[in-house]
């Protein structure tokens, strides 16, 4: 399987694949292709300190920033005083981008520190947050510039289908992508086309 040879499901120069994701990537373009639409893989594996950009990023979009101006030189690791605790110098920009119903993952474990309703609504205020998948080299994000409505079309198939590595899906809030949850593919499966 080479998803450089896909057609409908493109993967964007940069972007890590591995042994789990890559398979269901290419399997995916099948199912694309039945569907008539188009995505792009715009994030595969990554780690913390790409995890801390893309929070920078939103702070600087949604203007957190200002509010809280440690994020732009913060480091992963490095932590600072705040109510008599010790937390992580990107901790309150990405609680608050939380707060405002950015969906993101910490890159390392943390409190959220204000109001965040899950759609459960449960509030996970004062509450620790695990990091993200794509750490594990377990997810992949895709865009579409035809239409997320129709890629969660053809994503709900392929899961109904039980397409192998294809775990689950969600919408992220912001950003405008589908976040895919996968796991390993056994050996010797191939696709039937």
């Amino acid at each position: 399987m080479d998803v450089a040879q896909n057609k409908f499901l493109k993967v964007k120069r940069g972007v890590m694949l591995n042994e789990v994701i890559e398979p269901v990537i290419a399997y995916l373009d099948f199912e694309f292709e039945a569907g008539r639409v188009y995505g792009l893989v715009t994030r595969g594996e990554s780690g913390a300190e790409e995890q801390l950009e893309i929070i920078r990023d939103y702070a600087a979009t949604y203007g957190i920033q200002e509010e809280f101006p440690e994020i732009i030189s913060s480091r992963v690791m490095e932590k600072m005083n705040y109510d008599d605790k010790k937390i992580y110098t990107w901790q309150r920009a990405w609680s608050r981008l939380l707060h405002q119903g950015i969906i993101i993952s910490p890159p390392m474990r943390a409190v959220c520190l204000f109001d965040y309703l899950l759609p459960s609504g449960e509030n996970m205020k004062g509450k620790e947050m695990g990091i993200s998948q794509h750490f594990f080299g377990k997810a992949f994000d895709i865009e579409s510039p035809s239409c997320l409505v129709k890629v969660m079309e053809v994503l709900s198939i392929a899961i109904e289908k039980k397409l192998p590595g294809l775990k689950s899906f969600s919408q992220e809030r912001a950003g405008g992508c589908l976040h895919i949850n996968c796991e390993k593919v056994n050996k010797g499966y191939s696709v039937n086309i």
